[in-house]
Parts: C-alpha cells; structure tokens; sequence
C-alpha cells in the first residue's frame, strides 16, 4: 500500500507538468525538464543562436504563438502550450521571412 501511495505521488506532478525541450543549439542536443509554467519558449537570440526553455509564467504575455522581441535579448521568440511543442523552427523560419520580404519592400520599393 505504501509503495502505491510514494508511485502516485511520483508520477501524479509528472504527468500535470509541461515537458519542454531545454537547452541551447540543435534539437538533438537539448535536455527535456517538466515545466510547471503555461509555456514552453523557443527563440533566437541576437548572436543568432537558438533556444528552448521553460520560461516564466509571465514571460508569454501573448500567448501562444511568436513575436519580434527584445525582452531576453532575443529577436524571435515563440511560445507554445503542448507537450515538446518547443521543438521545431519551422515558424521561426516563416515569421523571420516575412519580416525580411516586408523590409525589402520598404526599402526598395
């Protein structure tokens, strides 16, 4: 009876828990941590180098999805609301595309 009550209190934070990827590079390399925020944040910093983490809860004021930032230094960061959603840069690469054809327009238009 013990043993079932210590594997409940084991398993029951781990399964109420956001799994985030965590770490800085290439998706193989990341560490996986349970989040106990809203969101898992993926970005790029200024130096162009890629994140994963678990921010804080009031890092993601606008929800899920990505916005241009400056807040941690970054330039993209995306939030997002599901178990190692923080995983790929297919939304990054299309929101910083779009900025960059909208600049190109402006400035050579």
């Amino acid at each position: 009876m013990l043993f079932i009550i210590f594997l409940l209190l084991f398993y029951i934070p781990n399964c109420l828990t956001l799994k985030c990827y965590d770490g800085y590079g290439d998706i193989e390399t990341l560490g996986i941590i349970s989040c106990l925020s809203q969101y898992c944040v993926s970005g790029i910093l200024e130096d162009g180098t890629r994140y994963h983490t678990c921010p804080s809860n009031s890092y993601c004021t606008w929800g899920s999805g990505c916005m241009r930032t400056k807040e941690a230094g970054e330039i993209f960061a995306c939030c997002c609301d599901t178990d190692y959603c923080n995983e790929s840069y297919s939304y990054l690469k299309i929101n910083y595309l779009i900025i960059l054809i909208l600049i190109f327009i402006i400035l050579f238009k």
